[in-house]
């Protein structure tokens, strides 16, 4: 799986492997395979690698119930729409906790604590290591948490929303053409209201 932070470098490496490969495969036919096999065996190679890609893509865009006729549907228009409603609605001086967030913390115009530890202080990383988001957000006093279904009941564990009293005070059904990963799921922006005891 490709993460989307890595693409930049994805074409660096993608192109330096292709010529390495491309070197060292020509180097081997020049020694191992007789000339007039070689076209035919990159050919081969070349459609056997063509084919694979294909299937990969097939399987990735098509789902093989939904046909998605709006390519440009992403999980961040659903962000845009709560950070928006964010900015509108939340007070000026709240703490929101988001996985994905970029476009929350653009466009909401509240201080956005990233929770994927990316770009965390290193206070972060034991709280992450040990799956205790629920109390890294009461410690760190963060008073919401925004984000799709996945990301509030299964990430870390239990789930946030069995870890802590979450109030609800914006929810948005998500768009089917984000792909069936997010298909029947909500997108969320909750008040914390506490930790559970268990």
């Amino acid at each position: 799986i490709v993460r989307w932070w890595l693409v930049e470098s994805e074409v660096l490496i993608i192109t330096i492997m292709a010529v390495l490969t491309a070197t060292s495969l020509g180097f081997l036919c020049r020694r191992w395979v007789p000339a007039r096999l070689a076209p035919g065996l990159a050919a081969g190679w070349l459609a056997l690698l063509v084919a694979f890609h294909a299937g990969r893509m097939i399987d990735f865009y098509f789902d093989g119930e939904t046909q998605f006729p709006d390519w440009n549907v992403s999980t961040n228009d659903e962000r845009l729409r709560a950070a928006l409603w964010m900015r509108d609605n939340l007070p000026p001086d709240a703490v929101v906790g988001c996985w994905n967030a970029g476009v929350v913390g653009f466009y909401s115009d509240r201080h956005v604590v990233n929770l994927d530890g990316l770009i965390n202080s290193w206070d972060f990383i034991p709280y992450l290591a040990e799956q205790r988001m629920a109390d890294y957000l009461i410690d760190g006093e963060i008073g919401y948490v925004t984000d799709t279904d996945f990301e509030l009941n299964y990430r870390y564990g239990k789930g946030l929303k069995r870890a802590l009293f979450l109030k609800p005070v914006y929810s948005r059904h998500m768009d089917a053409g984000t792909g069936l990963s997010y298909r029947d799921q909500m997108f969320w922006v909750c008040e914390i209201n506490g930790r559970r005891m268990f």
